[in-house]
């Protein structure tokens, strides 16, 4: 009875790694939070305000317009700076919590 009494001590998670996945998840749901929040910020900004295309169809291919950054709202090149930093974080922080998952055995 020892024996399995050990071993079961040895299985049980240690308190550093409980609060460390703690952090790393608080850390993933707020970079989450963050990317949704610049997504939707962009795509209420897009549904609000009459922006020109960034291509268009042409004899079935795709076409850029020669001054298509000249014309660009800067307001929207800046909600869309931030999400691709959002999403960025967003990415970071899953890879840091699938590390630490893999690590510590929770995920193979």
């Amino acid at each position: 009875m020892g024996f399995f009494r050990r071993t079961k001590m040895l299985l049980a998670p240690r308190q550093v790694e409980t609060d460390r996945l703690a952090e790393i998840e608080q850390a993933y749901q707020l970079a989450k939070r963050e990317h949704v929040d610049a997504t939707l910020a962009v795509r209420a900004y897009r549904a609000s305000h009459k922006i020109a295309p960034e291509f268009f169809i042409k004899n079935n291919r795709a076409m850029i317009p020669v001054n298509a950054n000249a014309r660009r709202d800067p307001v929207l090149a800046e909600l869309e700076s931030q999400k691709e930093k959002a999403r960025q974080r967003f990415t970071e922080k899953l890879h840091q919590r699938a590390d630490f998952l893999l690590r510590t055995g929770a995920i193979k």
